[in-house]
């Protein structure tokens, strides 16, 4: 019996392929290109049942008459031409990973404590052995108790919410659809609404914590005047992805101090990964590194020390059931995005 064909369309790391290669069902065959140059890809997809990544060309779905799957190994696929699919390849499903989402809401909780309590300032200024005056000290906020409000309420918001339960935050969620929540958050959120209750929402937010994929309708959703909505002392955390927030917007609403902070891991530029040596680059077109009052981190919230065992979850559990022509989990709504 002919083996199907498991693509990488992107070199995950010689750990990644040797736990695949250990884990991969004995009906499937792990294709690894030498280059993974896109000639190269053009050439394997041909034959591939099963791809794994998101360097999908658009002129691939072309010529991938055997794909049926494509696995994105992490949670965002506008990488993908997802347009492309839904009209060539309305049957091409397309599954993405959410094995993640509790290593995210951590840092995402790390990210809001430290603009709330300005570790990074008192670290900085420790070094240098200053520890500040009575008649000028370094003032935190205060966390329990406070409004918090979540832009988009999937696998990660709900853990962080889970995870901050403890602190007796009042949530507010602004989600697509609010009347699909789940039902296991129905008695702990009293305030959920569409995107017409933003403005109300913001208003009343002591933290905004951002969670949403990019897509045509979350992009610059956060923008001048949603900064002018908001209190002077809110904080805004982003997890999800940089553009959702405007980024001229972002750097002026820090620069004139009409929020009190924001804490990022999503940027609007990226240097080119270099798996032999560090990356470099700024990670805007403003100088964000010259604000005191941005806690900067670089898309790392992934980064953890048993990555391998958490993240890959998902993707092995769809190659599975992938042999055993079982239903898929994570399966991506193209049409939506995410």
């Amino acid at each position: 019996m002919m083996k199907k064909r498991v693509l990488l369309l992107y070199d995950p790391g010689e750990n990644v392929i040797a736990l695949l290669k250990k884990k991969l069902p004995k009906n499937l065959e792990l294709v690894i290109p030498k280059t993974f140059k896109t000639d190269e890809l053009k050439e394997l997809i041909k034959e591939a049942d099963f791809a794994i990544g998101a360097r999908l060309k658009e002129e691939m779905l072309d010529i991938a008459h055997n794909l049926k799957v494509v696995q994105v190994p992490w949670v965002g696929v506008e990488w993908l031409p997802l347009k492309s699919i839904q009209e060539k390849r309305p049957d091409l499903i397309v599954c993405n990973t959410h094995a993640n989402a509790g290593t995210i809401a951590e840092h995402a909780i790390a990210l809001l404590f430290s603009a709330a309590k300005k570790i990074v300032i008192a670290d900085r200024n420790m070094r240098h052995g200053e520890w500040g005056s009575l008649a000028n000290p370094l003032i935190s906020e205060r966390v329990e108790g406070k409004n918090m409000l979540f832009l988009g309420f999937g696998h990660v918001a709900q853990k962080i919410a889970a995870f901050l339960w403890g602190f007796n935050l009042k949530y507010y969620v602004i989600k697509r659809h609010p009347e699909k929540l789940d039902p296991q958050w129905a008695e702990k959120i009293l305030y959920i609404g569409g995107r017409d209750a933003l403005a109300e929402f913001l208003e009343k937010a002591d933290f905004i914590m951002i969670a949403l994929p990019l897509t045509p309708e979350t992009k610059g959703m956060i923008g001048k005047a949603e900064f002018e909505q908001m209190k002077e002392t809110a904080i805004l955390v982003n997890v999800g992805r940089g553009p959702v927030v405007d980024e001229e917007a972002l750097f002026e609403a820090l620069l004139y101090n009409k929020i009190q902070a924001a804490a990022l891991d999503v940027w609007y530029q990226y240097p080119p990964w270099r798996r032999d040596r560090p990356r470099l680059g700024y990670p805007s077109h403003y100088p964000f590194s010259a604000l005191d009052n941005i806690v900067m981190s670089p898309h790392r919230a992934y980064q953890i020390r048993d990555a391998m065992e958490v993240h890959w979850r998902d993707v092995l559990e769809n190659l599975q059931r992938f042999s055993e022509d079982k239903p898929l989990i994570n399966i991506v709504d193209i049409k939506r995005g995410y």
